[in-house]
């Protein structure tokens, strides 16, 4: 009986050793589909906060359109930013693409581009705004410090809902 006791101890020292490595094993598999989890859903609501902004863009255009018809002359058409206080600021050639540090909005960019005589609007006025931000699952972009986009487009005339062309996401 003594024999079979000692032949016993090395056993539950690797029951002991297996059990903790499979234990090891469930609590990585749920950490990875937890942080998986939460990764998502920061993006899912960086996406939605992007779409409110880029539909804020279009309010504001559209808003400022109708109470100053100066802005829209042909001379005005271009790539503006539009900052936290709804200010739009044109943007200048050597930097297009890229507003200042201050017309940010936390992460996100907006930009809005307006285009006069456009074929897709029915030679009507082209609203392109567009939201761009980067988070944990960017990969090192050429050109741009910005992976994701949200893109609304809309045309103006005397503010026809129906021409709107909806939103793309990238």
């Amino acid at each position: 009986m003594l024999r079979a006791f000692k032949s016993q101890k090395g056993q539950t020292l690797i029951e002991a050793l297996v059990s903790l490595s499979i234990a090891v094993t469930i609590i990585g598999a749920i950490t990875v589909v937890v942080i998986s989890s939460l990764n998502n859903a920061i993006f899912t609501r960086n996406q939605n906060q992007a779409t409110q902004y880029a539909q804020e863009g279009i309010e504001t255009v559209k808003r400022i359109s109708q109470s100053q018809v100066s802005f829209f002359d042909l001379s005005q058409q271009g790539d503006y930013c539009l900052g936290p206080d709804l200010t739009l600021q044109l943007l200048v050639l050597p930097n297009p693409g890229r507003c200042p540090e201050e017309q940010r909005v936390d992460i996100f960019e907006r930009e809005v581009n307006i285009t006069h005589g456009n074929t897709d609007c029915s030679g009507n006025t082209k609203i392109i705004v567009t939201v761009q931000w980067a988070d944990n699952k960017c990969t090192v972009a050429v050109g741009s410090p910005y992976c994701h986009k949200v893109e609304l487009r809309s045309c103006l005339t005397d503010y026809n809902p129906s021409k709107s062309e909806g939103i793309f996401y990238e």
